[in-house]
């Protein structure tokens, strides 16, 4: 599986490992309404198939951390290896989605059986049935399930239920907040009458050239509108 750093624009390609080792961040992002979701699943297995193999091969002397979002939409059999082996290859995977009940039964079991640690927020009334079992959300009150499915469906914007494991213990299910963030504005440039003058002075003194050896003749015929064909009484 190859990598262009500018489809269309570069002849130059980069693998994976390159990509990884060279960049503090590698994206690989997948356009699914332009390639098709059977295309998209495809390229992102085969992208997921090769860091496997990378990590298995102890290609990296860095920690991995690979982030998977949209689970449901790219979901391939090579993430049940990457949950039950990736531990040992020093590679941590990031799952990420809407909806637990998007994805298959066969990697709802992986992810019970191999994730440590959950951040869920605000699920809907099947998902919470399905997650609150595996939460240890502990509950000194009678009828605790539904007071268990009443938290992981009620959360308010940002809250999220948080489940960790620490030196092998998995510790009591907690509410949790997500940290401000505000984002930057962005600001308006304002140029003066004069700066603005002279950027549209720049953009007409642009410099024109023929890369080609076309003659005059050529050139015109291969640009005249009309159909007559135009004569030269000296070239």
């Amino acid at each position: 599986m190859q990598l262009l750093p500018a489809i269309a624009s570069t002849n130059q390609k980069k693998d994976i490992k390159e990509e990884i080792e060279q960049n503090f961040i590698t994206i690989l992002s997948l356009d699914q309404i332009t390639l098709g979701l059977n295309i998209t699943k495809t390229i992102a297995g085969f992208a997921m198939q090769q860091i496997l193999q990378l990590v298995q091969s102890h290609s990296f002397d860095e920690h991995i951390i690979l982030v998977i979002d949209e689970i449901a939409v790219i979901e391939n059999p090579i993430i049940n290896r990457f949950l039950s082996e990736a531990r040992k290859y020093n590679l941590s995977l990031v799952l990420a989605g809407q909806y637990f009940g998007q994805i298959s039964d066969e990697l709802q079991k992986a992810i019970f059986t191999n994730v440590v640690n959950y951040f869920i927020f605000r699920v809907s009334k099947m998902d919470a049935i399905t997650l609150e079992k595996n939460m240890q959300m502990e509950v000194a009150v009678r009828n605790s399930i539904i007071i268990r499915l009443k938290i992981l469906t009620e959360l308010n914007d940002r809250e999220c239920v948080v489940r960790i494991g620490k030196d092998g213990k998995m510790l009591p299910s907690f509410k949790a907040r997500t940290i401000n963030f505000e984002s930057v504005p962005r600001k308006k440039i304002n140029y003066t009458k004069k700066e603005e003058a002279k950027n549209k002075i720049q953009e007409i003194k642009k410099v024109f050239s023929i890369e080609s050896q076309s003659t005059l003749k050529e050139i015109t015929q291969k640009t005249s509108s009309s159909r007559k064909k135009v004569n030269f009484e000296n070239e």
